[in-house]
């Protein structure tokens, strides 16, 4: 389910508790207005510090009203200088097949902002540049967690991967270019096949467990993404 939010980029609804999205600074004060109207009292940012402390045009400042009624957690999912990150998937995830890399090195930093999203109180909004890598790795853990169909999970990147491929039609990317006809197939089957085996192999419990996550924790994170919501 897509969102209207003002500003939201790529914003669409995992199920009622949870709404992943484009970074927040592209939301207008009316449309946090909207989020906050709709029961998200709670962003989860899953960049580094160095990606939300450097302002774009066109980002909206956020007032400090708004500040006080929104619970900002930043979570970064990763270290972007460690070396083999640099080494291996520099400069930023953007593929489903790097997600086992990324999660051997940086598994315990994406257990800690899954449960940034668990002890939310309320709604919970988790978004990174994209909304799509980061955000489909650690929205696609809960979602494993709570025994979400893989086929699912699959169309929820599918979705996100649209969305922004839709914004760079109009909004040029320094890396990345918006994709048509067989270029977007060959993109985005590469990506739905790489998915589709990550979680095939995935030990959603195992993985958590591995990363300091105690029983109690992942019944809490099964209940954030619990289907029955959706």
């Amino acid at each position: 389910m897509g969102i209207n939010w003002d500003g939201a980029v790529n914003a669409r609804r995992v199920n009622d508790t949870v709404v992943r999205m484009a970074r927040r600074e592209w939301v207008s004060p009316r449309g946090w207005d909207a989020a906050i109207a709709d029961g998200f009292t709670t962003v989860v940012d899953l960049r580094s510090p160095y990606e939300w402390q450097t302002v774009r045009d066109g980002d909206w400042p956020m007032p400090p009203d708004l500040q006080r009624r929104l619970r900002l957690i930043s979570a970064p999912t990763e270290d972007p200088e460690h070396p083999r990150f640099q080494e291996l998937l520099a400069p930023y995830l953007d593929h489903p097949a790097h997600y086992p890399t990324y999660l051997e090195l940086f598994g315990d930093k994406v257990a800690k902002a899954l449960m940034a999203l668990a002890e939310a109180p309320a709604g919970v909004i988790v978004h990174c540049s994209a909304g799509r890598d980061r955000t489909g790795l650690v929205v696609a853990l809960g979602q494993k967690l709570a025994g979400w169909p893989d086929d699912e999970i699959v169309a929820g990147y599918i979705a996100a991967a649209e969305g922004i491929n839709e914004l760079h039609r109009t909004n040029p990317h320094p890396r990345e270019r918006y994709l048509t006809g067989v270029d977007w197939r060959r993109w985005i089957d590469g990506r739905h096949s790489a998915l589709e085996g990550f979680l095939a192999r995935l030990n959603a419990p195992g993985l958590l467990s591995d990363a300091g996550l105690s029983a109690a924790d992942l019944d809490l994170i099964r209940l954030r993404f619990r289907m029955s919501n959706a």
